[in-house]
């Protein structure tokens, strides 16, 4: 079996990169660039890419002095094309152009919480120096135009020690709101949590590969040769193998107490991560004439527009993959007897996968949880013990929510 795994191993590789998806870190960018490029292109794009450096690391300041809106106004409108751009450029002008934007809004809209903010439905104009190269960068990466947790976390870090891999203690943000080790601190824990799982995402679209090796299409045939206890082992290995990274993720999570104050999170932090419910961009012809070129967030609720265009949630991924392994189990197997150990083993290892999933339910406070971005590893959870897998039966038709 070990052949035909790598040969599942060089399907499953190019499948990540295609998605950028990496092997060492996960969906957390390898290395996102810290200052955009010198000397390249137009004369009037490199200086502008300089002064957006410059602003970038001087947002702290600015934003203390509330002169954010004084900065803004200097800016030109840029007049060349992001199509052109390699990707991590994008991805960082992007993050400098909505973190700019939010910082932008959270001084001219001096809301002090964040229902009050919710709860205005007003237009609020954007400036064309932000609103056109904001719109533009969104349109190039095919997401919404406000700040995502893509951006804020798995494209704004840099690794104090180049040579050593990830880790919260080996990585710091690039850029941040208030330059408090709360801030910092919180974000960190959140890369450190996708790097820790970055391990189960290849175990579990192996798993994926391997539930569906006997359709007609697939592209493993080798696979389809073995016996079927075989494949359902190797399955049973990929989820066993995601469920020890999701457990180390947790570990990590349960550290966030350690140096994020919530107090401060919540009162200084958490009020830049709100986007307006009614935003008008200035100078972007797609959204029609001047007085109608507004762009309203999709949803009705109040809710972080960082967490607004997270991937889907753990548990989601992992149940889809599950079902469709379960639908493979079935149509080989049916409901023999002889079957019936093997894909209790099976049910467990998913099970055991999914509640380490969800035990991070008391990190934080029930009244506070709900508002953690990143809540793919905030969601609501089970106790984790050494009996978790032991209940993985019991679990098989409880449900949760992502």
């Amino acid at each position: 079996m070990n052949n035909d795994v790598a040969e599942l191993r060089n399907h499953v590789r190019p499948l990540m990169e295609q998605h950028g998806v990496s092997f060492e870190t996960g969906f957390l960018a390898e290395q996102p660039l810290r200052w955009l490029p010198k000397g390249a292109g137009q004369a009037s794009q490199s200086k502008e890419f300089e002064r957006l450096d410059a602003m970038a690391y001087a947002l702290e300041q600015t934003i203390g002095e509330r002169r954010v809106a004084d900065a803004v106004a200097r800016l030109d409108v840029p007049r060349w094309s992001f199509e052109d751009l390699p990707w991590p450029v994008v991805h960082r002008l992007m993050l400098i152009y909505a973190m700019v934007t939010h910082a932008y809004f959270r001084e001219v809209c001096p809301y002090r919480t964040v229902s009050e903010l919710m709860q205005d439905q007003s237009p609020k104009i954007l400036p064309a120096q932000l609103a056109v190269p904001l719109w533009r960068a969104a349109r190039r990466i095919g997401i919404e135009p406000t700040m995502s947790y893509s951006l804020y976390a798995l494209w704004n870090y840099y690794r104090n020690n180049p040579g050593q891999s990830v880790s919260v203690e080996n990585i710091e943000l690039i850029h941040s709101f208030t330059g408090t080790l709360d801030e910092r601190w919180f974000v960190r824990i959140h890369q450190a949590v996708e790097v820790a799982y970055a391990p189960a995402i290849s175990e579990l679209l192996t798993a994926c590969l391997l539930s569906s090796v006997y359709n007609h299409d697939s592209s493993i045939p080798s696979v389809r040769q073995r016996e079927d206890n075989v494949i359902v082992q190797e399955m049973i290995r990929c989820l066993e193998n995601a469920t020890r990274a999701a457990r180390d993720a947790v570990a990590i999570l349960k550290r966030m107490r350690e140096h994020c104050d919530y107090g401060t999170y919540f009162n200084r932090v958490r009020l830049f991560f709100t986007f307006p419910n009614s935003v008008v961009f200035d100078g972007v012809e797609e959204l029609g004439a001047s007085l109608n070129r507004s762009w309203v967030k999709r949803e009705d609720k109040p809710r972080s527009c960082i967490s607004s265009l997270r991937r889907p949630a753990l548990t989601t991924m992992t149940t889809r993959i599950f079902r469709a392994c379960e639908a493979t189990w079935r149509s080989r197997f049916g409901i023999s007897s002889n079957a019936s150990s093997g894909r209790r083993r099976f049910v467990r290892s998913f099970w055991s996968a999914r509640t380490t999933a969800h035990s991070c339910r008391r990190i934080m406070p029930s009244s506070r949880r709900s508002h953690l971005i990143g809540a793919s590893y905030t969601c609501v959870s089970s106790r984790t013990s050494s009996a978790g897998s032991a209940r993985g039966t019991a679990l098989e038709n409880r449900r949760f929510s992502g």
